[in-house]
């Protein structure tokens, strides 16, 4: 869980900055400079990586000898066949398919919803980038309390406490405050990393 945190706080602090920094550039350069833009930084940034030395890297340590079952990727547990007769795996991949169905619906409208209602376009870009900053926060915080209250609670909880971001967002168009969009990111940023 603490690897995967890593990697989704890379994920989360990438969002933090560049969607503030994305439409800036919108607001500075229009839709067409922006891609150029973004598209250069990324070109830019690919290039350092492909100089790297990846034959070495995907060699690993040598000193670090690993079994021949772990080097063949068998670990000796379920294989995908046999987890499919299991009626939790099912159970698990209903949930988490209609979760991510859900959630990422509505996710790609939250600027342009923010903005209709009357937020400035770089405020809310920064207000709803800070809820990938939060994603580590609620992986880890669920993992604590998954053993403190069991998973299901903890699971239960997480989804409790989207809809509540949810309800905040939904109130928004009714009274727009920073409050609202304030809890509207703490509980869906926290909990979006939280399925993981």
């Amino acid at each position: 869980v603490f690897a995967t945190s890593i990697v989704f706080s890379g994920y989360g602090l990438g969002t933090f900055t560049l969607l503030p920094l994305s439409q800036f550039l919108v607001d500075t350069w229009q839709w067409r400079g922006a891609y150029w833009r973004l598209g250069l930084g990324i070109l830019a940034l690919l290039l350092p990586l492909l100089a790297l030395p990846w034959h070495r890297i995907r060699a690993g340590d040598p000193r670090l000898a690993r079994p021949a079952a772990a080097a063949a990727g068998f670990d000796g547990g379920l294989t995908l066949l046999s987890a499919m007769r299991h009626r939790a795996f099912w159970g698990l991949f209903v949930t988490l398919f209609f979760t991510s169905l859900g959630m990422y619906a509505f996710l790609v409208e939250v600027l342009a919803y923010l903005r209709d209602i009357g937020f400035d376009p770089l405020f809310a870009a920064t207000a709803w980038g800070f809820s990938g900053a939060l994603l580590p926060v609620g992986m880890l915080g669920v993992s604590a309390l998954d053993g403190l209250i069991g998973r299901r609670c903890s699971v239960l909880l997480t989804y409790g406490v989207t809809l509540a971001g949810l309800g905040c967002l939904w109130l928004l168009h009714v009274a727009p405050s920073v409050w609202l969009l304030g809890g509207f990111v703490l509980c869906c940023g926290t909990t979006l990393g939280s399925r993981s």
